[in-house]
């Protein structure tokens, strides 16, 4: 298996991580593009946030935050969703997962796959972290699965969401 920081190979051949570049930018606004209803069906920012593909190249080549890891998920050479890593601003021994795949690949075990993929790449090289941290909407039911099947324990409720948590 390959892995650097910036490229993770997963156990299902042909689909990996690659951290996003500014030549993605185009690839990138086309899949939100395609997928803005899909997004936002649980209040999900994603599509409001990239309105156009300006957004979205500022967005990779100048990041608001700099600590955030962000990974492009792709089968073969088509980029199919992201899933990103973000130490969190009150307690940095907190790491957040987040992630997104487009709805024409749901369904199919790759959130699953990717998000394992991730976990055990944050688990393998702690450098002070504690926790991953992964935050639900409480309608967003196949996102709870997937984060359970990665060995997130459901850690509570607040609001409208699910915490999910996992003791590194």
């Amino acid at each position: 298996m390959h892995t650097s920081p910036f490229y993770i190979e997963t156990v299902r051949p042909g689909l990996t991580l690659k951290q996003f570049s500014e030549e993605d930018a185009a690839k990138l606004f086309s899949l939100i593009d395609q997928n803005r209803d899909h997004l936002s069906q649980f209040g999900d920012e994603t599509s409001a946030k990239y309105p156009d593909l300006e957004m979205v190249r500022q967005s990779i080549v100048m990041p608001k935050n700099l600590d955030r890891i962000r990974y492009g998920v792709w089968m073969e050479d088509v980029l199919i969703g992201s899933i990103n890593i973000t130490p969190l601003p009150d307690d940095p021994r907190l790491l957040e997962v987040g992630y997104w795949i487009g709805g024409a690949h749901c369904g199919r075990g790759v959130a699953t796959t990717v998000t394992r993929t991730l976990v055990r790449t944050v688990t393998s090289a702690p450098q002070g972290v504690t926790h991953l941290v992964a935050w639900v909407h409480e309608k967003n039911k196949a996102s709870q699965r997937v984060l359970l099947k990665a060995g997130l324990g459901l850690s509570g409720h607040f609001e409208s969401c699910a915490w999910f948590s996992l003791k590194i």
